[in-house]
């Protein structure tokens, strides 16, 4: 509720605004910016940003804008019409108010708006909201260290799984897979950070939390979305996508880096560690393992079996690394759940 909440200020803010500067009066702006946030951000919230939305997200940006755009417009034209018959403005729910002079102008600046909200929004979730606000910000253009932990994610035998069914379909496989693990990870308060080749990196930044968010349900979750996908890509390809996951957290060194285009770079052994326990997985037979001072901080599951594996001495470092493996146990409400549209 924290998401509509914040929508619901920013929209009753820019309804007053709106509403003063077309003489509308303060009060129709004020109730109506508040049944638009709701709206809007029940929409935003509960469809749009979860899994029944990845039809809708999968969309190509400038479908995904105008599709919003038009269920924003509906929503907004549906509250104006609300907001004129509680304030006495109508006696009806009628909709004759539409037929005034002023509603082209208004219909005009709406769609406008609308338009270019969803827009920025999408892009902005391209990029990560995170970097672009720290970008635009220039926080990092001198090197700071932040608090961070990390979650590398890796395909297991994306070679031998190429040489089966083909590059195309691989590829097919793994992005249906990451695109749904993305989201995923934005309702675990995790940021995609970036994507290398068939590899994924996951941030949680832990400098201003009180509290360590659940990382390991995210785990949980990932894992659960790859025993999905296996049902169904197993009969329909004769092959699927698995992960190894590292996980470790520490202080970094957050610096940004390009000229034309420009990104957030991390920097630090944390990191590293991380990258090195989701390789170290291979060697020791597991599918997860995460450094030992992480793990006591976590919130613990029972999907995930712990194991001490004893000190680790892991390719380019001196000093051993203490961490614990992680068994999956599958749970038995795994499904589908709608994912057998992928493209094949």
């Amino acid at each position: 509720m924290k998401r509509v909440l914040v929508i619901t200020v920013a929209s009753t803010l820019f309804g007053v605004l709106y509403s003063v500067v077309l003489s509308e009066g303060v009060s129709f702006g004020l109730v109506n910016g508040v049944l638009n946030g709701i709206f809007i951000g029940l929409l935003d919230t509960i469809w749009v940003r979860k899994r029944r939305g990845r039809r809708l997200r999968r969309l190509p940006l400038i479908s995904y804008t105008i599709v919003l755009t038009l269920m924003w417009i509906t929503i907004i034209f549906l509250n104006m019409t609300l907001t004129r018959h509680w304030l006495g403005l109508s006696h009806d729910l009628s909709f004759q108010w539409m037929l005034r002079q002023d509603f082209g102008r208004h219909f005009i600046f709406c769609l406008f708006m609308a338009f270019t909200f969803n827009l920025l929004l999408r892009i902005t979730a391209f990029l990560g909201t995170r970097s672009l606000v720290e970008i635009l910000l220039g926080r990092y253009q001198e090197p700071a260290m932040e608090h961070l932990a990390f979650m590398f994610l890796d395909v297991v035998g994306s070679t031998k799984l190429t040489e089966k069914i083909g590059d195309a379909k691989t590829q097919t496989l793994i992005c249906n897979l990451f695109f749904d693990i993305a989201s995923t990870v934005d309702q675990y308060g995790g940021e995609v950070h970036r994507y290398i080749g068939d590899e994924m990196v996951i941030t949680w930044d832990l400098s201003k939390r009180r509290a360590v968010p659940d990382i390991m349900g995210c785990l949980v979750e990932v894992f659960n979305i790859i025993e999905a996908h296996k049902q169904v890509n197993k009969p329909r390809h004769g092959a699927w996508i698995d992960l190894r996951a590292g996980l470790n957290a520490g202080p970094v060194l957050v610096s940004e880096v390009g000229d034309l285009k420009r990104e957030l770079v991390y920097f630090g052994d944390t990191i590293n560690v991380a990258a090195g326990l989701q390789s170290h997985c291979k060697v020791v037979g597991v599918r997860a393992l995460v450094s030992s001072s992480l793990y006591r901080t976590l919130q613990h599951t029972p999907q995930l079996q712990p194991s001490r594996l004893g000190p680790i001495l892991m390719k380019g470092k001196v000093e051993q690394v203490e961490s614990i493996a992680l068994d999956y146990i599958e749970a038995d409400s795994v499904s589908p759940d709608g994912l057998t549209e992928y493209l094949t």
